[in-house]
């Protein structure tokens, strides 16, 4: 599927219950289950800014702090603060203090799962 290069400790456990998407797929299901359509819908949101999704990819690779972000998408460091804050409020990523700069990675395995099943849909379903 794709290969994982993020070390274990910089994932953040997640104890949680996967859920399965058939269990909220009816009309009553998804009269109870509002907050978690408001959660799917929040979630892809977020990646619809290219920005964004460039930041997650480069962080697939592992931490990095703003400048070096920045550095690499070619782009002021103010836009990247930005857009982590926004990934960070939904808790894509997470923030660790290194020294004197903070450095941000991947909170968990979820993100790389939903960007490869987005890169195979685009390139299979959408001909890109």
């Amino acid at each position: 599927m794709y290969e994982q290069k993020i070390r274990e400790e910089e994932i953040m456990d997640i104890d949680e219950e996967i859920l399965d998407i058939n269990d909220i797929a009816s009309k009553e299901a998804i009269e109870a289950h509002e907050d978690k359509i408001w959660g799917i819908t929040e979630f892809f949101s977020v990646l619809s800014d290219p920005t964004r999704v460039k930041i997650l990819l480069l962080l697939i690779e592992g931490e990095r702090c703003v400048g070096k972000l920045a550095e690499e998408l070619g782009v002021d460091s103010s836009l990247v603060s930005h857009q982590l804050k926004i990934l960070r409020h939904l808790r894509l990523v997470k923030k660790k203090r290194k020294g004197k700069f903070m450095r941000y990675a991947l909170a968990d395995n979820h993100i790389i799962e939903a960007l490869s099943v987005g890169l195979n849909h685009a390139v299979s379903c959408m001909g890109l």
